[in-house]
């Protein structure tokens, strides 16, 4: 996931669904900063083995639905360059997906990326908010179960 990241000095990453920190690493790894690094985990346990693991690293404890609070909150004047979620968008209704990808859209720049990772291999399409275009995927059949990574930038504003 973390190789379809932009690397933009002062352009922040949001991590939805940030768990114990595997794409975090990752993300770091790839040449971000922490500071570059906005994680929302909504279990309070595992954002403080986040806090433990990246003493750096901006740990916001929330729900993704609050996208644009949150980040209106913790990171106001930054410009939001890439939205990775490893949330299981699939479990939540359509209403609620919608919903999310609306509230992505209202905070990536233009051009900017959603990564999103999912064990439905099948699902290519963006949620119709009409502000994504499919700009790359691939099925990484190492992970067990094998995993979907779709990347989409936006290409206009949230319906």
């Amino acid at each position: 996931m973390a190789r379809w990241v932009p690397v933009e000095p002062g352009a922040v990453v949001i991590e939805l669904g940030s768990g114990t920190g595997a794409v975090t690493r990752a993300l770091l790894e790839r040449g971000l900063e922490q500071s570059q690094v906005l994680a929302i985990e909504k279990s309070a346990r595992l954002a403080a083995l986040l806090r433990v693991k990246f003493p750096d690293l901006r740990v916001v404890v929330g729900d993704a639905w609050d996208l644009d609070a949150l980040v209106q909150k913790h990171v106001p004047h930054m410009q939001v360059g890439a939205v990775v979620s490893s949330l299981p968008l699939r479990n939540f209704s359509r209403e609620r997906r919608l919903a999310l990808a609306q509230k992505i859209g209202s905070v990536l720049g233009p051009g900017g990326r959603w990564i999103q990772f999912s064990y439905h291999l099948h699902s290519l399409q963006p949620p119709a908010t009409g502000c994504f275009k499919l700009a790359a995927w691939e099925i990484v059949w190492r992970n067990v179960p094998p995993a979907r990574v779709n990347v989409y930038e936006k290409v206009g504003q949230p319906a």
